[in-house]
């Protein structure tokens, strides 16, 4: 009986060695994705296994067996899972019931001992690799024990009976045998668990080579060993050498060595992302630009080096330029052969830029002209650079740890800085001037900026960067500036800008408030004839002076500005009625006709003002400006010395005179005028011998414009020179040409304005070339000057008149006897004619005034060697008397009027 137990014990055995370690290993290899169906199918074999167990019992009497179908459902429970456990419990418990005897008793066996299993590997978990023998032979005891208990349920009869025979191999095999079999699982398990644990790291090695950011090549330098072999033993100096002198040695071997592989980031790191086929020569991989260290990168290998370093920049195809870090590693046991080489590649371009960047950063920083101040948040001094050390003589030793209090110069209250931190709460930045004191105690001002720096995962600022320049020099520059763009430099006074700049905030004001402004414009009369007399310095003097003395009579809210030369201009707010403005303008008049002594000499001048007042006169700035100018204008025209206020007829009169100096300009440029000539008749004779040309201007629409009209406007605008040496040229010619026809003898006398002989551009020598180049002597030309002019003898007039007299050009005094008419004058100027004008003559009889006159200065002129024009004779009475009085010449329309050049050539005719 024991040895047919022990035969069908040792059968089953070899059935479950053999079928259920491979349904086991089937579980294993299943994906997870198929573990249900793979479940099911294995509760279907193991059902099958356990049917045959059964089927080959132990038969101990009619209706009881055994056999180890224990062993197997425990080793289920534990091994397989509960879906398994369930089929073959299922399909062993119905098969048991089918074969009657004592099926509840195998019934209870089976579901017993397959809970056992399951309930065992719960206890488990997921470590069931971890189970020992002695754990398994444990967990066989507690199957086999409580399978013996369930034998208690037998038959009185029989159940002692199957417990005396079946206890002991119970006890003893089917344990044993249970924790065999559950080693051959958990050994299954492990080999599985290494497996895959292997195969993961196989992945995850394979991705990290792929996509590892270092580049990995594996290389075959066999071929090139034979090369390296064939090269004289030298030093590492002399091969680098060897290999960087012979690149076509370089690009051969490059062809030689092989690559066996490389991951995706040496391939990019390469530059080389068109190549397809990783396997092959290196030589795709090595351009023109790398051939150089890859030169030196052959003498290391070729000196014996393992290991080695190096650093190797190129561009790349995409025409970058690339750093890379290279680590050359020959494996001993390689070293004859080379056959594998690795090599590491690490890109680092943007490392090294980024370096650069620092150092570039850390140069701005350290050696930048603006002050750097870094403070913690608690305002304590951290860094510097040294702009800052230069700027406030603080040392780095002297700052660190300190707070930026060392710099304050107590000019600033707390309420100052307060206003500073609000706006670092608020905004996180502040900038603005500030004053400072340096360490030697010095004051300075600078513009700092400071800003806020978060740092840190809270947003909690923790620095504080503070820039500043020390401004000071450059806002006393800008103060400089804007004070000689604002003052005049003589006076100290506002000056034009300033004063249209007030006055544009005054007129606003005004408007604003429904009160009133006047404007005044000063100046001073015939200040340049002391300024030529007397020299520039005493003019400077003079316009010194006469500012102080009208600064003491302006009140404290009007302004004084200088405009420029002899002008002034003051701006007086808040009238309350004209009178004010009357009182100041008579003030300044009174206080301007003292003396004032300027180098030991008294000197009398007068002033014309001009009054504009705002809104009647004007409501804007331009306006009130240009009204004031224009009753200055009207001022002066009246006779110098006196206030004139604005009105319209004067803005009429202005823009007449603009239109009349635009038509001017047009009428030169289109030769618009024409010289009319009136004779000048010798006393003695009745003949003519002399002409005075007389410039006449034929407008387009308005017709002939009177000289006396169109002069003025042609001297205030400069226009006079132009006019002047259009007259003399064609008077010239003019005269040239009746000389050539007419007379050898006759002359012209063609006036001239004092204006022509103050412009620099007047060119004197210029019409004595003109005239020997139209052959005409000097003599036939008279020059006619007024006396204002000879009142003014500056420099530059002398020369021009001293170049006239050395050439034999005559000169003629115009309307003698209306101004000064100073006997000096007349010495000084060496003048050949005298012209006595027409006031005196006009209404000449034999006993007035006038013929007294006349005859005075037809007998000076005589003593003094000159010869006398009389001018405006209109009757014959006064051509006798004047020819009696011993006049030399006359001329007026007694004789003839002014005439056109071809009615005048009528005059030669009847000669």
């Amino acid at each position: 009986m024991v040895n047919s137990f022990i035969e069908i014990t040792w059968a089953n055995n070899i059935a479950l060695l053999l079928a259920m370690i491979v349904i086991f290993n089937y579980l294993l290899a299943v994906p997870t994705s198929s573990s249900l169906i793979s479940k099911l199918i294995a509760g279907t074999a193991l059902s099958g296994i356990a049917l045959i167990i059964m089927m080959v019992p132990w038969h101990f009497s009619e209706g009881i067996f055994f056999d180890t179908r224990s062993i197997l459902l425990s080793a289920t429970g534990l091994f397989f899972g509960a879906i398994p456990t369930l089929i073959v419990c299922i399909v062993t418990a119905a098969y048991r019931f089918t074969l009657g005897g004592a099926f509840f008793t195998g019934i209870l066996v089976i579901i017993t001992t397959a809970s056992i299993g399951l309930i065992w590997r719960h206890y488990k978990q997921l470590h069931l690799d971890k189970l020992s023998f002695y754990e398994l032979f444990v967990f066989g005891i507690v199957v086999h024990v409580a399978t013996l208990l369930l034998m208690l349920s037998l038959p009185e009869g029989s159940r002692y009976e199957v417990l005396e025979h079946i206890t002991l191999p119970i006890l003893t095999i089917f344990p044993l045998t249970t924790a065999l079999l559950c080693c051959f699982f958990v050994n299954n398990i492990r080999q599985h668990s290494v497996s895959d644990s292997l195969k993961i790291n196989e992945a995850r090695l394979d991705s990290l080579y792929q996509h590892a950011p270092i580049g990995l090549w594996e290389e075959d330098w066999s071929e090139a060993k034979k090369v390296f072999d064939t090269i004289p033993k030298q030093s590492l100096k002399e091969l680098q050498e060897y290999f960087v002198n012979d690149p076509r040695l370089c690009r051969e071997l490059a062809t030689k060595i092989k690559v066996v592989t490389a991951n995706k980031a040496a391939i990019q790191q390469a530059s080389a992302n068109n190549i397809t086929k990783i396997e092959g020569p290196l030589s795709p991989f090595i351009n023109d630009s790398a051939l150089a260290n890859f030169a030196l990168e052959l003498a290391e290998i070729a000196a014996g080096r393992l290991s080695f370093n190096h650093q190797s920049s190129f561009t790349g195809t995409n025409q970058s330029n690339k750093t890379l870090s290279i680590k050359v590693a020959v494996l001993p046991e390689h070293l004859e052969t080379l056959s594998h080489v690795i090599i590491t590649t690490l890109d680092i371009t943007a490392q090294i830029k980024s370096e650069e960047s620092m150092r570039l950063a850390e140069g701005v920083y350290e050696y930048s002209n603006e002050a750097v101040l870094i403070t913690d948040a608690t305002s304590k001094i951290i860094h510097i650079n040294k702009a800052f050390t230069e700027i406030t003589g603080y040392s780095y030793e002297d700052s660190i740890g300190n707070t930026p209090s060392i710099l304050s110069s107590g000019k600033h209250d707390k309420a100052f800085y307060q206003q500073m931190r609000d706006a670092l709460l608020e905004n996180g930045v502040w900038e603005g001037e500030i004053w400072n004191r340096r360490k030697n105690g010095e004051l300075y001002l600078e513009w700092l900026t400071i800003n806020a720096m978060q740092s840190n995962s809270e947003g909690l600022v923790d620095r504080y960067i503070g820039l500043f320049t020390d401004i000071s020099q450059k806002k006393a520059s800008e103060e400089k500036l804007w004070e000689q763009a604002n003052f005049d430099p003589l006076t100290g006074l506002p000056n034009r800008k300033m004063l249209r700049d007030r006055i544009v905030v005054d007129v606003a004001n005004a408007l604003k408030s429904d009160s009133s402004l006047a404007l005044l414009y000063i100046n001073l009369d015939r200040f340049k004839v002391i300024n030529d007399l007397l020299s520039h310095e005493a003019g400077d003097l003079l316009i010194y002076q006469a500012s102080q003395r009208l600064n003491k009579i302006i009140r404290n809210t009007d302004m004084l500005a200088r405009l420029g030369g002899d002008e002034f201009a003051i701006s007086i707010n808040d009238l309350d009625s004209t009178s004010v403005v009357e009182r100041i303008a008579q003030k300044v008049l009174d206080s301007l006709s003292l003396p004032f002594s300027i180098n030991n000499e008294e000197l009398f001048i007068t002033a014309s003002i001009g009054i504009a007042i705002c809104p009647d006169d004007a409501k804007n700035a331009s306006t009130l400006i240009q009204n004031a100018d224009h009753a200055l204008f009207s001022a002066k025209r009246k006779g110098r010395g006196r206030y004139q206020y604005f009105i319209p007829s004067m803005q009429e009169q202005a823009m007449a005179r603009s239109i009349l100096e635009r038509d001017l300009r047009a009428a030169i440029e289109h030769e618009q005028f024409e010289l009319y000539y009136q004779p000048i008749v010798e006393l003695s004779s009745g003949k003519t011998f002399k002409a005075e040309a007389l410039i006449r201007w034929h407008h387009p629409s308005r017709g002939l414009v009177s000289p006396a009209e169109f002069i003025p406007i042609a001297e205030d605008s400069g226009l006079i020179t132009h006019i002047g040496d259009w007259v003399f040229r064609n008077a010239a010619r003019q005269a040239s040409a009746w000389q050539n026809k007419y007379d050898t003898n006759f002359s012209v006398s063609i006036n001239t304005s004092p204006f022509q002989f103050h412009d620099p551009t007047h060119d004197v020598l210029s019409w004595l070339q003109f005239t020997e180049k139209l052959g005409l002597s000097a003599r036939s030309i008279v020059i006619e000057i007024t006396e204002s002019m000879m009142i003014e003898p500056s420099d530059e007039i002398q020369q021009k008149m001293h170049l006239f007299r050395e050439a034999g050009v005559q000169i003629a005094l115009d309307d003698f006897g209306t101004g000064y008419s100073s006997l000096a004058y007349l010495k000084n100027f060496d003048v050949d004619f005298i012209k006595i004008d027409q006031s005196f003559v006009r209404g000449l009889t034999p006993h007035s005034d006038d013929k007294v006159l006349c005859e005075a200065i037809i007998m000076i002129a005589h003593k003094l060697g000159m010869q006398v024009v009389a001018e405006g004779i209109e009757t014959e009475e006064e051509y006798k008397l004047l020819s009696k009085a011993g006049c030399d010449y006359g001329q007026g329309f007694y004789f003839d009027k002014p005439m056109p050049r071809h009615q005048f050539e009528k005059i030669f005719n009847k000669a």
